[in-house]
């Protein structure tokens, strides 16, 4: 989503980048109370996303209390400073009037308690409209900066009430976007034709110990995912990756929690032949609940049955999601390619992962029988939807020499090569086509 900023006593509309003084909008979603704390020398130690416990990414050597009201950053000079260090905000979404754009609003805490004569901030707003048998999403508002002691405070106001077509539209608007308080909007790109690697998307999957490999299972079971790989060239690694850290790097610069990360680490694995492997997957449930096994589609844009099995090797294109991930113990964060949608451009005939062969034109080939797993396949005929038919078989794989990855139980990790603060992409990038 879009971030409407303020500096020097201005907004920054984030289409046009036209300053203003105020704006006026319909605001959807009052955001999440939060908090976070700052050291003396502007680095962000600690952070609450409900405004009551630490946040479950931030270290525990940075935890000063495990209940925000318990914490001395909580309490008014105990520390030094004059106010308190931890400071309150939410993040308000929003849709302006003019343009009828949906973005996000960081409304710091001197502009949600504070009180003011004839000016309102948002919580006093909040309430105002409720007395008036008003809600925010069904009010047209002018949110406007004004100076407090040489700081710029955000205050609000009504314009009107929303006619009922008006409250139509931006209900539409939001069911399009996908706005709640507890959903993030991300980056969406197409990664075009790119080769399927053992995808997983039919059905939810988890891995076994027991088996060795990934196997069915219940969208709610532990680990329970949709996955696909998919193997690049490198001219198309290096646009994604590039795509990847403008996100992350955007991630950073607007989310204080994500600030005092490193660069965004290249994730792809390199293949024999100059390749490079990546995966796109969702979670096959939510605590929202389970999510929808992801869309595939034929190159006519027909919908194909939520139990197509997509195969190795298919030509494919990949809808995905840039989404950003926190640092733990095991990861620096990063982002995640979250799994949208695919369209199948050519699809390539089922083999069986176990068999370490390749299909051949010449030589003994068994009798049909019921009690075979397997069926016979002219390689003459191409992917053919139960809508309308796609393109041929493909040509010969050129990635058909590729063995693929085992997924073992446990994975050391490898040793990463030291890598220089401050190498711009450029640098990192062209290091891959020489290992």
């Amino acid at each position: 989503m879009n971030r409407l900023r303020t500096d020097d006593g201005h907004f920054i509309d984030p289409s046009t980048g036209e300053l203003r003084t105020s704006v006026e909008a319909v605001i959807t979603n009052e955001g999440l109370l939060s908090r976070n704390y700052y050291d003396h020398s502007g680095k962000l130690k600690c952070w609450s996303s409900d405004s009551n416990t630490p946040d479950s990414s931030v270290p525990l050597e940075d935890r000063e209390s495990a209940r925000c009201i318990d914490c001395v950053q909580n309490i008014k000079s105990a520390t030094g400073y004059k106010s308190k260090p931890c400071k309150f905000y939410t993040t308000i979404s929003l849709v302006q009037e003019n343009s009828l754009t949906a973005c996000s609003l960081r409304i710091g805490g001197a502009s949600l308690f504070a009180k003011s004569i004839n000016k309102m901030t948002l919580y006093q707003y909040r309430d105002y409209l409720k007395s008036n048998k008003e809600q925010l999403h069904t009010v047209l508002t002018e949110i406007y900066l004004s100076q407090v002691e040489n700081l710029s405070r955000i205050y609000f106001k009504p314009v009107r009430p929303l006619t009922q077509e008006e409250l139509t539209n931006i209900q539409q608007l939001n069911e399009a976007a996908e706005l709640n308080p507890f959903k993030e909007q991300y980056m969406t790109y197409v990664i075009k034709n790119v080769i399927a690697d053992w995808p997983r998307i039919n059905q939810p999957y988890k891995w076994s110990d027991e088996q060795n490999r990934s196997v069915p299972c219940a969208s709610d079971a532990p680990g329970a995912s949709y996955e696909l790989g998919f193997i690049m060239d490198l001219d198309q690694a290096k646009e994604l990756y590039g795509l990847m850290k403008t996100a992350w790097d955007e991630k950073r610069k607007t989310d204080k929690a994500y600030a005092k990360y490193d660069d965004l680490k290249m994730t792809f694995k390199k293949q024999d032949g100059g390749t490079y492997k990546g995966t796109s997957r969702i979670k096959a449930a939510y605590e929202s609940g389970p999510t929808d096994v992801p869309d595939q589609y034929d190159i006519k844009n027909n919908k194909l049955d939520k139990d197509f099995e997509l195969t190795h090797k298919s030509l494919v294109h990949i809808q995905v999601e840039f989404v950003p991930y926190k640092k733990t113990q095991n990861s620096p964060g990063g982002i995640s390619l979250r799994l949208k949608a695919v369209m199948v451009k050519k699809l390539a005939p089922k083999v069986s992962r176990e068999s370490p062969f390749e299909a051949e034109e010449d030589g003994f080939v068994a009798g049909n029988s019921s009690d075979s797993p397997f069926t016979a396949e002219d390689t003459n005929d191409g992917f053919e939807s139960n809508v309308v038919p796609i393109q041929s078989a493909p040509e010969p794989d050129p990635f058909a020499d590729e063995e693929p990855a085992a997924e073992p139980v446990k994975r050391k990790k490898k040793k990463e090569e030291p890598q220089a603060s401050g190498e711009d992409l450029s640098s990192i990038i062209d290091e891959w086509g020489s290992e």
